[in-house]
């Protein structure tokens, strides 16, 4: 049995690639900001996720991206608090191991440079693949990811089986591609209707426009437009984390 603190959830995804066999995103519901849209949306997804499960005291999973790593090591930083160095023991922290495992082949002198100073304060970890236990893993969360993702999550869907699945269709790659997959879950569709259905009772003033103050009189006007309210865009993420983590699926899981 394994007991709340210890969840730990997997990440798969982060970085699209370059692979043309990644499909397009059409997305009625939200508009498109720019081209790098769905990057965008796999960061924001990624910041939410980490940010739910390390609030938690859980701990988060992952294969070594490099979107991901240096997201997840931000994020980390803001929940981990190292012990002096005259210290010793785990009484005074707030996760029972490091709340990042970095899984993946061998790290080469880059990478190694960006996670270094994590693992020195123990606040991640870096293991084989092989060395990954599947059986401690409570859930599994899509973002993102190359087609290489989509076929990892079919192979563990037949390796095991019992470990919940669910997948963020709106970053595109293989998120996307497995939103119809059998043993897939997808609680996006019902978070942006329930986002949707709210949008006609909310009201916003319009923004006052502000008199130049004296420091910025010597340049010129930019030209950008002034951004427009995002229409819960950014309430997307975060409530869908804490429905993914808070679902009876994941926690049965745990129970048994």
């Amino acid at each position: 049995m394994i007991s709340p603190s210890e969840q730990l959830v997997l990440l798969l995804g982060g970085s699209l690639g370059s692979s043309e066999e990644l499909p397009e995103t059409a997305d009625k519901d939200f508009d498109f900001a720019s081209d790098d849209e769905l990057d965008v949306r796999i960061e924001e997804a990624t910041v939410a996720l980490i940010r739910a499960v390390l609030s938690r005291g859980w701990r988060v999973v992952f294969r070594n991206d490099p979107v991901v790593t240096p997201l997840a090591i931000e994020v980390a930083l803001d929940y981990w608090q190292s012990l002096p160095g005259e210290q010793s023991g785990k009484d005074e922290r707030r996760f029972t191991g490091a709340p990042l495992l970095i899984f993946g082949p061998e790290l080469d002198q880059e990478d190694r440079e960006v996670i270094n100073y994590a693992i020195h304060i123990g606040c991640a970890t870096f293991l084989p693949e092989a060395d990954l236990n599947y059986q401690m893993i409570s859930r599994i969360v899509c973002v993102g990811g190359t087609t290489d993702v989509e076929k990892y999550v079919g192979s563990l869907q037949s390796r095991v089986s019992n470990i919940p699945i669910f997948t963020i269709p709106s970053t595109g790659g293989a998120a996307q591609a497995l939103a119809n997959r059998s043993g897939v879950a997808n609680p996006e569709l019902a978070i942006v209707a329930e986002i949707l259905s709210r949008r006609a009772k909310m009201k916003f003033e319009p923004p006052q426009a502000e008199k130049p103050s004296d420091i910025n009189r010597g340049f010129p006007e930019t030209g950008f437009e002034r951004e427009r309210v995002p229409e819960f865009r950014y309430a997307l993420y975060p409530l869908l984390m804490n429905v993914i983590l808070e679902s009876e699926v994941g926690a049965s899981f745990i129970a048994r």
